[in-house]
């Protein structure tokens, strides 16, 4: 709520540079950066800490995004994921892999928020996959 009404005392937004920065909530907590560098391509990373497989986690992926209705996209895409996993044991396994992403993102008009939901599993070579990591968005449209 605080941060809704702190983001809609900027008044109307000016024209969007297509970054985008907020929080990244679920099973990897942390940051997102999104660019959108065409009307239906971006480019993403996650920089977080997976809680259930206590490890830091990046991820980079390249999304492409569908209209679908008013200010809501589909997107869908992928990048590669690195991290660490159990690292509060007393040896960590590296985790390196694929990510595929799919999900919603919905613009508000007239304030420079939007919210994301999606699905954004780990298949890591060669150690645990993390076939559960979900997450929802909140961020910043400059």
């Amino acid at each position: 709520m605080a941060i809704c009404l702190m983001v809609s005392s900027f008044g109307v937004a000016k024209a969007q540079s297509g970054l985008q920065v907020g929080a990244n909530l679920g099973p990897t907590m942390g940051v997102s950066v999104k660019y959108e560098f065409a009307a239906n391509q971006a480019i993403e990373g996650i920089a977080g800490y997976n809680i259930p497989h206590d490890g830091p986690s990046f991820k980079f992926m390249y999304e492409y995004q569908v209209a679908l209705v008013d200010a809501l996209k589909l997107y869908m895409g992928g990048g590669i994921n690195i991290g660490g996993l159990h690292m509060n044991h007393h040896h960590g396994d590296f985790a390196f892999g694929l990510v595929p992403t799919i999900g919603l993102d919905y613009a508000f008009r007239g304030v420079p928020v939007n919210f994301a939901f999606g699905y954004e599993p780990a298949i890591n070579f060669g150690t645990t996959k993390t076939w559960t990591d979900v997450a929802f968005k909140v961020r910043y449209r400059f």
